[in-house]
């Protein structure tokens, strides 16, 4: 009942639209406001990769990409409500992942001394997924955050406030910390876009951030690596290892990310991460194998540095800390676990920048 009642009042406030309030249609204004995506020439507004990469990465990615992960819109309003529709090409939850999460967005703005404060949204999910923010502040222009889904493919959206609201489209930050990783960094499985652990670094560090985990598939490849190297970041995260666990050759790969990086983008912090373990008394032997390779990862990477590389750097396992009560299934954070992580990247990143 509660849901046919909601469905009612946005068929009425949809048509209200039409005369009492103004959109904005990210991909067709004038100002380029899509943070969190490192490239222009896309095959559709919202993807993660470029076009030239179709070609090179392997389907896996490729399809991966398309998720709006770490996408972030920025703006400035004074309007009462927020409404927010879009569509999106898959389906809306997971087993593990509920639908705010995988197919949800996330509305932040800055109040008091600036710090960023989420509100509370009331949401449908059907063909078109539709978020109203009402009730907000009108005394003066704030600035909104809005993350994107994490591990759904937005396409299209359209974002309107009453007809006499200010509303101005905020262009990208420069200089963004560019994730490379796993299921994890994609966002696996937070309740909502907001609690991803690069979201919450973001917000942390009042910096961009370009999200480019691949669920499954953060192996470390050339292709990928090569991607990177293309973007101009102010710091560069590698946390792949909890798809590497079966790798044979992990030198080679930590080389190549390395030489590659450090050629193209000189002087740009590298900073590599500990796979964070299993935290379940059932672990099969599992544990014991991740130990292993983070003994492995971080004993190349500390070989490199001492043969004179610089600008390496290193998260442990420990320092991540995830516990028993930090995850969903054996590995994957829930929101408690993506705080830790981003608590420990923070830490590690004030120190690289300090």
């Amino acid at each position: 009942m509660k849901n046919l009642i909601f469905l009612l009042f946005l068929s009425v406030t949809a048509y209200a639209q039409t005369t009492g309030y103004k959109s904005w249609n990210p991909a067709a204004g004038d100002i380029y406001a899509l943070e969190g995506q490192g490239w222009k020439n896309v095959e559709s507004f919202f993807d993660r990769l470029p076009v030239p990469a179709k070609q090179t990465v392997r389907k896996e990615v490729w399809a991966l990409s398309k998720n709006s992960a770490g996408m972030q819109l920025h703006f400035v309003t004074n309007a009462r409500e927020v409404r927010i529709k879009y569509g999106v090409a898959g389906s809306h939850e997971m087993r593990h992942m509920p639908a705010t999460g995988v197919s949800g967005v996330d509305l932040y703005f800055s109040g008091e001394n600036n710090r960023m404060q989420r509100l509370r949204p009331v949401y449908s999910f059907g063909d078109t997924v539709q978020y109203l923010y009402s009730h907000l502040e009108t005394a003066e222009r704030y600035q909104y955050t809005l993350y994107l889904p994490l591990y759904n493919s937005v396409n299209w959206m359209e974002i309107s406030v009453p007809e006499d609201s200010y509303f101005e489209p905020l262009p990208i930050r420069s200089k963004p910390i560019v994730v490379y990783g796993t299921s994890i960094a994609q966002g696996g499985c937070a309740s909502r876009p907001g609690l991803g652990w690069t979201n919450i670094l973001s917000r942390m560090t009042n910096k961009p951030l370009i999200n480019l985990a691949f669920s499954g598939n953060g192996k470390m490849e050339p292709e990928l690596v090569d991607l990177l190297a293309e973007l101009d970041a102010s710091l560069f995260i590698i946390d792949c290892l909890p798809n590497l666990t079966g790798e044979a050759d992990l030198s080679t790969k930590i080389n190549y990310v390395v030489n590659t990086l450090q050629r193209q983008r000189p002087g740009v912090p590298v900073l590599f991460a500990d796979h964070c373990g299993m935290p379940v008394a059932n672990d099969n032997g599992g544990n014991e194998k991740i130990m292993m390779l983070n003994r492995q990862q971080k004993s190349i990477v500390d070989s490199l540095i001492q043969k004179g590389k610089k600008n390496l750097y290193y998260l442990t396992q420990n320092e991540i800390g995830l516990t028993e009560n930090d995850i969903v299934d054996y590995v994957h954070p829930n929101d408690i676990g993506m705080m830790r992580y981003a608590e420990a990247y923070y830490r590690r990143i004030k120190e690289i920048t300090e």
